[in-house]
Parts: C-alpha cells; sequence; structure tokens
C-alpha cells in the first residue's frame, strides 16, 4: 500500500504542493514548472506579481465584507428581540 516515489519525483510534488499553499492554481503550477526549466525569471516574477495583486484584491474584498457583516451583528446587538433582523432585511433586499 506504499507509493514509492524517485528523489527527483519527490521534489516536484513538494514544488507543487508549495506553489498551491501559496495560492498557485494547478494550471499555474505547470506554468511555473515549465518556466522552471527554461530559467526565466522574469516571467516567473510577473506571475507572482499578478498572483500578489489578485491576492490583494480579494484581501480588500474580504475586509469589506468585514466591516458590512460586522455592522449588521452591531444592529442586532443592539435592537430589540421583536423587531425585524437587520441581517435579514439587508439579504431580502432587491
Amino acid at each position: 500500500g506504499y507509493r514509492h516515489y524517485l528523489p527527483e519525483q519527490v521534489k516536484r510534488l513538494r514544488f507543487i504542493k508549495r506553489a498551491q499553499a501559496l495560492g498557485f492554481t494547478l494550471d499555474e503550477v505547470g506554468i511555473l514548472l515549465k518556466l522552471d526549466a527554461a530559467c526565466t525569471c522574469r516571467e516567473t516574477r510577473a506571475l507572482a506579481v499578478h498572483k500578489l495583486a489578485l491576492i490583494e484584491l480579494k484581501m480588500a474584498d474580504l475586509a469589506a465584507l468585514r466591516q458590512v457583516l460586522g455592522g449588521l451583528v452591531q444592529e442586532c446587538d443592539a435592537g430589540a428581540g421583536g423587531a425585524a433582523c437587520p441581517i435579514i432585511d439587508v439579504l431580502n433586499r432587491e
């Protein structure tokens, strides 16, 4: 039941897992592997810069969502128990 990998295969698997941990998709990992074989640091850097920009956009979006949800939770905490739920009200808006 055990798989035995050659050292080069282990190296490639680690590369793939580390790239995925940094947020690269499998398609992007494939590109990185090709770039590694071609020794093209400039293109690799460009791909990493693009990925970083996407991550920063996602973080900004998540921060905005956090602020909105936090405000809605505070409205729930401050509201009367019998009043309409502000979270449900926001979700029901058209």
